[in-house]
């Protein structure tokens, strides 16, 4: 799948795959660029860029694994 969006190619075969999220009936794939970019496919094929901090939210609410892999561990509370 690839999508232009901002004069930006978008491509799931050429990005990394971080995270499947299959809650609410919907699945939506999480994906890294080799340039740093995160984005989001949904079920619908509808690609949606992220922020590293929308990612961050995300993950640390949802994948506490895959953000640690991805981002420096935060020091405990």
């Amino acid at each position: 799948m690839q999508k232009i969006i901002n004069g930006l190619l978008y491509d799931t075969q050429k990005a990394t795959l971080i995270w499947s999220d299959n809650s609410n009936r919907h699945e939506r794939l999480y994906y890294k660029t080799d340039k740093g970019n995160y984005f989001c496919l949904y079920a619908n094929n509808v690609i949606s860029p992220m922020t590293e901090e929308e990612i961050k939210v995300l993950l640390g609410e949802n994948a506490v694994e895959v953000y640690m892999e991805l981002f420096p561990i935060p020091e405990l509370a």
